[in-house]
């Protein structure tokens, strides 16, 4: 969870402050049905509205083709309209200068369910986004090229900030990593790390109770995947030989991690 700006990795003992960002693990079919029972699940989705008409926000268009949502896309080049036209089925594409409050006001974003401003032009992005919010769009997303924008964003009411160089960065980790690490992402300006890997034959990690790893402080076992089936982790869980484990570990305790990935001198 993030609090203050700062993440924490919680304990059973731990509670939640009003104002505290949480990161949640879970099933998809789980997290659908848990959600909604415990205030945590907002309306469904029906009114996408895109600002920009690049490559990303084509992408995020085809993603939601024969799903029932609308989605309107606004980009101010003539040319780039008629070319998204051609290539999205569903879209509404909208010439239009994406910063300018009476198109939004024109193309109803307050009403909007989810607000993306996915530009190539970060400034664009950033006002986009405000602007969206301060009309009434419920969910605000945007793409921001400067890692340091990325904490800054909550603070402004944009509900969600990404950077493509942080997820780049994510994908460099993983063949970093020590142990058999199959996919890495940074969380919070890299202040922690979740990492999906193999737990190897011989490691620290293999034939224990979780409880009895000596796990680092700001490190959790978050889920287990074994023989197809996915499980939340607890205490009383032992990790097999070639399970997949999510983990999730604050900056310092990442070098404590890897070592718990390898194989055991004494396992040679």
């Amino acid at each position: 969870m993030l609090r203050d700006g700062r993440v924490i990795i919680p304990r059973g003992h731990d509670r939640l402050h009003a104002r505290d960002q949480i990161y949640l693990l879970g099933r998809p079919e789980d997290l659908a049905k848990r959600l909604p029972e415990v205030g945590l699940a907002g309306p469904p989705i029906t009114h996408v509205v895109i600002g920009g008409g690049g490559q990303v926000a084509q992408t995020i268009a085809r993603n939601f083709e024969g799903s029932g949502i609308t989605v309107k896309v606004i980009e101010p080049d003539e040319g780039r309209c008629d070319e998204l036209s051609e290539t999205l089925s569903d879209a509404i594409v909208i010439h239009g200068d994406l910063t300018d409050m009476a198109i939004l006001q024109e193309e109803n974003v307050g009403r909007a369910d989810l607000f993306l401003a996915v530009s190539p032009d970060e400034e664009d992005n950033m006002l986009t986004s405000l602007l969206a919010k301060r009309l009434g769009a419920r969910k605000v997303f945007c793409l921001l090229n400067r890692p340091e924008y990325v904490p800054l964003a909550p603070s402004l009411g944009i509900d969600v900030a990404v950077n493509p160089r942080l997820s780049t960065a994510g994908a460099v980790l993983r063949f970093i990593r020590k142990g058999k690490v199959l996919a890495v992402d940074q969380l919070v300006e890299d202040q922690a790390e979740i990492m999906e890997a193999v737990a190897i034959p011989g490691s620290e990690l293999v034939g224990k109770r979780l409880a009895e790893v000596s796990f680092p402080k700001g490190a959790i076992v978050g889920a287990i995947l074994h023989g197809g089936e996915s499980r939340i982790a607890t205490g009383d869980d032992v990790v097999e030989a070639e399970d997949r484990v999510v983990i999730v570990a604050l900056k310092k305790a990442v070098r404590k991690v890897e070592k718990l990935l390898q194989m055991k001198p004494t396992a040679w």
